[in-house]
């Protein structure tokens, strides 16, 4: 019973458009939390989405943010070339210096969320969380006006986002195809 985010399920998403903007792209990075249980199933999917692209799936894992300059040493020494980064508490709660690690070593980085995009990340795809909040209440709803919690099915997001940085992008160098431009929820310019 309740909403899904589909936070996993949406790294399928996050990778295909990176691997669109970057038709080259061999070797991706994954910044985890290896102290956090759900990242398993994050890596599980990610490294399965990679070897149905036949991209090379590279992992730097971080338990504390003192970690963050080797994970990313780490990444670059092993020619990532574009990154994906999970949704921990510790990483979500360390957006700036994530974000200023990515920008630094030059990695276009898929996030779970728009904050991202607006501290400086490349790009994120993810559930409209707004949407799902007022979901929430319908549902809620529901349920105190006689519903039973467990007849009524999980739902899974029906809006999302889609928010890229092209004053990152141009930093990068990387040019934007006008057919992913276009499929962006959310511009920074």
């Amino acid at each position: 019973t309740g909403l899904t985010s589909m936070t996993t399920e949406l790294f399928t998403k996050r990778l295909d458009l990176l691997r669109q903007i970057l038709p080259k792209l061999r070797r991706v990075g994954i910044l985890y939390d290896a102290g956090d249980p759900n990242d398993a199933l994050s890596l599980k999917r990610i490294e399965s989405d990679c070897g149905k692209l036949q991209i090379q799936p590279i992992r730097a894992s971080v338990n504390k943010t003192s970690e963050f300059a080797a994970a990313f040493k780490t990444l670059a020494g092993h020619k990532a070339q574009a990154l994906l980064v999970t949704n921990t508490a510790l990483l979500i709660s360390s957006v700036a210096s994530v974000v200023e690690h990515a920008v630094k070593q030059r990695f276009p980085a898929g996030y779970g969320s728009s904050n991202w995009v607006e501290a400086g990340g490349f790009l994120s795809y993810a559930a409209d969380f707004p949407d799902l909040y007022r979901r929430v209440a319908t549902y809620a709803d529901k349920i105190f006006k006689g519903a039973k919690p467990g007849d009524l099915p999980i739902e899974q997001p029906t809006k999302f986002d889609f928010a890229i940085n092209l004053k990152t992008a141009k930093a990068l160098g990387i040019r934007i195809p006008q057919s992913i431009l276009v499929q962006a929820t959310i511009v920074i310019e």
